[in-house]
């Protein structure tokens, strides 16, 4: 299968290295200068390039556009690294053999049928163009859905947006809607609880993924699908905020109460009380105190003794692993960064610039209220000094003009620190923190394309 430039551009700006945040803006960019805003066309690494190239940036203010200037050209070399093929078929193949077994050992399903995957121009080709023009990835249709809407039941994808870091979780995502509804709801009910039924379906799309296929890169990429792509769409946010939510349930109460609430839920549809469950996640509460208070019905006694009962029951046959564990961090880990304006960002990075490349043109404190230039500092001084690099200061006097306003906005935040030493006006990148900041990811910049 050959990939879209959609597909392509979502490939590139998971590689990283952007400055913008999120960098999915720049695929917003790409798609508005270029006056096409499906990019469903077949990705042609040199044809896409070219006229990426050809964006002309005149209406942004120099300090957007060094910084657009020099993420146009990233995006330019990571899409140079796409492979436009996709073996979709073979990862079916693997996706047809190992889903059935890892639902047995999560949930104790052994003889469950996946409903059918379906490729599509648009939704729902071929039998309804009600959604034809949704510009959604994935559209999982259900035996009550389809009853509605005439449409086969099955899990509906987009051609042009299969993205090969994407479709995998996403398959598995849709597949797992059907097991939700198995699980938790009854057969002629279709209750739409977004926050558990979403986060359900995408936590346990990451760890049968994981046991899967084994490949912790695949999860690595879905997080910066998250945090770069999906973080500009907010029905796509949602399920982030599902997920994260579902993480700390498991987490705090373990999955033989999750095994155990499904059932309930199944049973008592119109009883449990999932917004007080939610509240008591978001709250920090163990889940498995607040268990009567789940249960909006006359018997809270019975209730909570069978509950009880269910939970002790799947602590015997299915627990997380390690495993399981790692991938559950990994998604835990997910948080947007600190997005300064474009006149901040440029002035930090010129900070950062200096005292971790230029220092030889700065100074440092010289002992009582003198300064000291480093090029005046021998070897063997700099050694007995401990964190010779990180005492490094910058004198205003040295700050280019079009970066001083920038700079004084940074000040104010702490990112470096301002300081007085023998008459003159000094900053420290390093006591602020902003070498450190830009290496584990902090700080970005903000763009409104």
């Amino acid at each position: 299968m050959q990939i879209s430039e959609r597909a392509a551009l979502t490939m590139a700006i998971i590689e990283g290295a952007y400055h913008i945040y999120p960098a999915g803006r720049l695929i917003q960019l790409v798609k508005g200068e270029l006056k096409d805003n499906t990019m469903t066309g077949d990705f042609d690494p040199d044809r896409l390039i070219e006229r990426i190239g050809k964006i002309k940036l005149a209406s942004y203010d120099e300090d957007v556009k060094n910084i657009l200037k020099g993420d146009l050209e990233m995006l330019c070399r990571n899409l140079n690294d796409v492979e436009p093929n996709y073996d979709f078929d073979s990862d079916m193949v693997k996706i047809a053999k190992g889903f059935p077994p890892l639902l047995n050992r999560y949930f104790g399903i052994s003889d469950y049928q996946p409903t059918p995957t379906m490729i599509v121009s648009y939704f729902f080709e071929g039998y309804n163009d009600i959604y034809k023009d949704a510009d959604w990835f994935a559209f999982n249709v259900n035996p009550e859905e389809s009853r509605a809407m005439n449409i086969p039941v099955g899990s509906y994808f987009k051609k042009s947006q299969i993205t090969p870091a994407h479709i995998l979780l996403s398959i598995l995502h849709e597949k797992l809607h059907g097991v939700y509804s198995l699980l938790a709801e009854p057969s002629d009910i279709h209750r739409n609880v977004s926050w558990l039924g979403e986060g359900f379906c995408d936590v346990f799309a990451y760890l049968i993924c994981y046991k899967m296929f084994l490949n912790r890169e695949i999860l690595l990429k879905q997080r910066s699908i998250i945090e770069e792509v999906n973080a500009l769409d907010p029905r796509k946010a949602t399920y982030h905020y599902s997920m994260i939510l579902f993480i700390n349930l498991l987490r705090s109460a373990g999955l033989p109460f999750v095994r155990a609430l499904l059932d309930v839920q199944r049973e008592f549809t119109y009883q449990i009380d999932l917004n007080k469950l939610v509240m008591a996640v978001r709250n920090g509460q163990s889940p498995n105190e607040i268990i009567p208070e789940l249960y909006s019905g006359n018997d809270k006694n019975s209730f909570e003794r069978k509950f009880i009962k269910l939970r002790d029951k799947y602590a015997k046959e299915c627990q997380l692993d390690s495993a399981d564990n790692e991938v559950l961090n990994l998604f835990s880990m997910i948080q947007p960064p600190a997005a300064i304006s474009a006149n901040e960002y440029r002035a930090a990075l010129w900070f950062n610039e200096q005292v971790t490349k230029n220092i030889n043109e700065h100074v440092i404190e010289g002992g009582g209220d003198r300064l000291k230039f480093v090029k005046e500092v021998a070897d063997e001084e700099r050694r007995k000094i401990n964190g010779f690099d990180e005492k490094i200061l910058v004198l205003a006097e040295t700050i280019p003009l079009d970066l001083v306003d920038g700079t004084e906005k940074i000040a104010n935040k702490y990112f470096i620190v301002k300081r007085e030493i023998g008459g003159k006006i000094v900053y420290s990148p390093w006591q602020g923190g902003l070498p450190f900041r830009f290496a584990s990811g902090e700080i970005r910049c903000e763009l409104k394309i």
